[in-house]
């Protein structure tokens, strides 16, 4: 039976998981509301059917930060697929698809690189561990909602866990909070080192790179940013004297596609939407 309540709520930016770890992933939505505050329950499960879910609880949507809601889910299995859906009232969001990151050892890892209008393409992909957000995002509010309400990225990010580049607006996406520029770890294999594309070189990020890129002990450090220099993150990684690293960014990939990384202990693959392989730029190249 439908309440009032239902009448004046809606998930028109769908939902999304992102910046995975090996026990859990952060969950993300917003409620499109005329009130200034509703309460939101959350769910994970194994299953489609949501019949036991392994975690579940409620979060508040409020006016100050825009009905976003942001959900750190812990607890979870390392490189675990789960689905997940939000509720108010009579009210139930689209379901999520999300997976956790690997714990220890691992052969292959597969990440998504999401630059231009790739989203359709890597919504249909199977078997990535996560998508990495590489193309610059709206700035002003009102076209970055437009963009979250498009149909085919409702359609990526219910299907893959993100990780999105430091930006404007962070309330709207699905990024751990206080978290401008941030590290992932995806096992021993790879660490994934997540620019802020708002503030380029500057000293802070610099130094954190730095401190990064010499600490990490990855097999692989992919470094995502978008409106970082190239030539700065280059001399950084000459400073530090870190082979295996790999730049994925708007300047260094060569096709705007839904390219897949296939990463293995001895060599990262590129792939594009097809199986064709395409080319990323070395980072350490002057």
């Amino acid at each position: 039976m439908s309440s009032p309540l239902d009448w004046q709520v809606s998930f028109d930016h769908g939902v999304a998981s992102g910046d995975p770890w090996p026990d859990g992933v952060l969950l993300w939505t917003r409620v499109t509301t005329g009130l200034p505050v509703v309460s939101v329950t959350w769910e994970v499960s194994r299953t489609l059917t949501f019949e036991r879910p392994v975690s579940a609880g409620m979060a508040l949507a409020t006016a100050g930060r825009d009905h976003t809601v942001k959900v750190p889910v812990t607890g979870l299995r390392p490189r675990t697929a789960y689905y997940y859906r939000f509720r108010v009232g009579g009210v139930v969001s689209e379901t999520g698809r999300t997976t956790t990151a690997p714990h220890d050892e691992c052969d292959l890892l597969r990440f998504g690189v999401l630059r231009g209008q790739a989203h359709a393409q890597l919504a249909q992909r199977s078997g990535l561990d996560a998508v990495l957000q590489v193309g610059s995002l709206p700035t002003d509010k009102r076209m970055l909602a437009r963009h979250l309400a498009n149909p085919d990225v409702r359609r990526l990010h219910a299907a893959h866990p993100v990780v999105v580049a430091g930006t404007a607006h962070l309330d709207w996406q699905p990024v751990r909070d206080g978290r401008r520029f941030r590290g992932l770890t995806f096992g021993r294999l790879v660490d994934v080192i997540v620019l802020d594309q708002r503030t380029g070189t500057d000293l802070e990020q610099r130094e954190w790179l730095t401190e990064g890129v010499r600490d990490s002990d990855a097999t692989w450090k992919l470094i995502t940013a978008n409106a970082l220099d190239g030539d700065a993150v280059a001399e950084v990684l000459r400073e530090t004297g870190e082979p295996n690293v790999v730049l994925i960014s708007e300047a260094a990939c060569e096709e705007d596609s839904g390219a897949v990384l296939e990463v293995t202990p001895a060599e990262v693959r590129v792939n594009g939407p097809e199986g064709r392989p395409i080319r990323v730029k070395p980072a350490s190249t002057p």
